[in-house]
């Protein structure tokens, strides 16, 4: 009989095949744009499914420019895009939306005319045949649809009856609604209160762990130690920096740069080199030229505020400014900066606080009061404060009217005088002096509002983003004229974005967080990096009391 084959001589088992990691949700490579100047220089990076990847960076550093080349809103000039492993182009926000990927603005896409039912489902309404809409169906899809992502808002209200933080819930949903495989989300939390971060966390939790993908632009350093799985970096259209969790090693960035890499995981506030990361955001130390001299060790408290309050924006602030110091408000969009500047100049009610402009009661109620008070204000806005359609003459001597008026006529050669002065003192050309305000270039409409406050000398000036959307010499002209008002006795309150524009104008700076003064800051020690840590401090965790929340 034949003999049975033996079994072979037992081995080593097997090893088990290696697990195919999915393909990124989407894969940007080599992508450049450039506007008057390039603005992207050849980023490439991996957002992945079931990941909530951070994108950080200061103004100008590409960020929006490469989210919106992502949401199909921009074309690149050259580079790919790769979605679920094949290349694309979006032509149009239809096509990425098509494709899975969705952008929440930070500045809101909505109808506020229209009811959250109606805008959650724009474009994609339930109909009952021949044209109509079927308004109990809508309803009932807004109600799933808000349920699903813990939202409490009636689907049946309409947008312009709603606070900013839940009209920016509503486009958060809107945005989880149409997100198959990206989903953008850019300072989500600046309108939201300490509830409605929770809630935003908890979806993004569940859609993390659904599979889908999140792109998370932020400067809260305490939110990202929450959610974020890894950090990315851009500065001057380049990555910087990307690291999650794991100590990682120096890798060479697609363009040939140093670019810090870490290994996957979930994250915690010990996970993140937080300094690292604000060094990354602000690039190499730069020598900053300070226009303000400090102002004589002597001089008086010019104005004094103590114990503001407004309900939902900030509690218990403390100010004091001197005759000639120019003071800083620093923080983070929704940290409260704004709204206190239009506080202090009447065009908001504090709910608490008391305020003194050189010993007298200074709590201005309306902006007429303000300026009799001696307070002057810049919005950040410039197209708030002037009168497009009136010349450069008037639109200075708006705050000054009472000084060339009588209760019948106006003086036009004593206008003229007061114009002329204020207009030539703020770098106003007299070839602008006759042309509508509208048909002015933006620096030379930010000097016009400087001259209006030399029209109607003010004790008190008050900033909102001075130098926003000026070039280089406008920039050092304005600032010049800041350094002229402190010499002249002014106290200045700058409320700005531009860490650096705060380095050279401010003898102090108060560094804002949830309507809180953090920090603050004076002399040598008012840096970038401090401010950046003091706006979003590292050490707070997950666990952390205040967490997304305001006061």
């Amino acid at each position: 009989m034949p003999i049975p084959p033996t079994d072979p001589a037992p081995g080593p088992a097997a090893a088990p095949a290696p697990a195919v990691a999915p393909p990124p949700a989407v894969a940007i490579e080599g992508i450049w744009k450039s506007f008057a100047a390039p603005v992207l220089r050849g980023v490439s990076a991996e957002f992945r499914p079931g990941e909530i990847h951070a994108l950080l960076g200061m103004n100008g550093a590409g960020k929006s420019t490469l989210m919106k080349i992502i949401a199909g809103a921009l074309q690149p000039d050259r580079g790919v895009l790769h979605v679920n492993g094949q290349p694309v182009r979006f032509r149009h926000p239809r096509e990425a939306l098509a494709a899975g990927v969705a952008m929440v603005y930070q500045e809101l896409d909505l109808a506020p005319h229209l009811t959250v039912a109606a805008n959650l489902l724009l474009g994609a309404e339930p109909g009952r045949g021949w044209g109509r809409l079927d308004a109990a169906a809508e309803r009932r899809a807004a109600r799933e649809l808000l349920d699903e992502c813990g939202i409490a808002l009636d689907p049946a209200r309409r947008l312009h009856d709603l606070r900013t933080g839940q009209r920016q819930l509503v486009a958060i949903a809107k945005g989880f609604h149409r997100a198959r495989r990206l989903l953008i989300l850019d300072e989500p939390t600046s309108a939201l209160n300490a509830a409605e971060v929770r809630t935003l966390f908890q979806l993004l939790e569940r859609l993390r762990r659904g599979g889908l993908g999140i792109i998370y632009i932020s400067h809260r350093f305490e939110e990202l130690a929450q959610i974020a799985g890894r950090v990315t970096v851009l500065r001057n259209g380049e990555i910087v920096f990307s690291a999650a969790a794991a100590a990682g090693s120096e890798t060479a960035g697609g363009d040939g740069s140093s670019v810090a890499s870490a290994s996957m995981g979930r994250q915690t506030a010990a996970g993140f080199d937080w300094p690292a990361i604000a060094a990354a955001m602000v690039g190499e130390k730069v020598a900053v030229t300070r226009h303000a001299a400090a102002p004589p060790a002597a001089a008086p408290v010019r104005y004094e505020l103590r114990g503001a309050a407004l309900r939902g924006q900030f509690s218990g602030l403390d100010l004091a400014i001197r005759a000639g110091e120019a003071v800083g408000l620093a923080g983070i969009a929704g940290d409260g900066r704004a709204t206190l500047a239009e506080c202090i100049f009447g065009l908001r009610r504090f709910d608490a606080g008391e305020a003194r402009l050189d010993g007298q009661p200074a709590l201005a109620r309306g902006s007429a009061e303000a300026v009799r008070q001696g307070l002057g204000f810049i919005p950040e806005d410039r197209a708030q404060a002037l009168c497009p359609q009136l010349p450069a003459t008037a639109n200075a001597t708006l705050a000054a009217v009472p000084a060339f008026a009588s209760w019948w006529r106006l003086r036009r050669r004593r206008e003229a005088a007061i114009a002329a002065d204020s207009l030539a003192a703020s770098g106003v050309e007299d070839r602008f002096w006759r042309l509508p305000s509208r048909s002015l270039s933006g620096g030379t409409q930010q000097k016009l509002l400087f001259a209006r406050w030399l029209a109607q000398p003010s004790r008190l000036l008050i900033l909102n983003e001075p130098t926003r959307g000026v070039d280089i010499r406008a920039r050092r002209d304005i600032q010049q004229q800041i350094a002229a008002r402190l010499r002249a006795g002014a106290a200045v309150l700058v409320v700005s974005s531009d860490l650096e524009e705060l380095m050279q104008l401010c003898h102090r700076v108060l560094v804002l967080r949830r309507g809180c003064v953090a920090q603050e800051l004076a002399g040598d020690a008012i840096t970038r990096e401090a401010m950046l840590l003091a706006a979003a401090p590292a050490e707070k965790t997950a666990g952390s009391a205040d967490a997304g929340g305001q006061p």
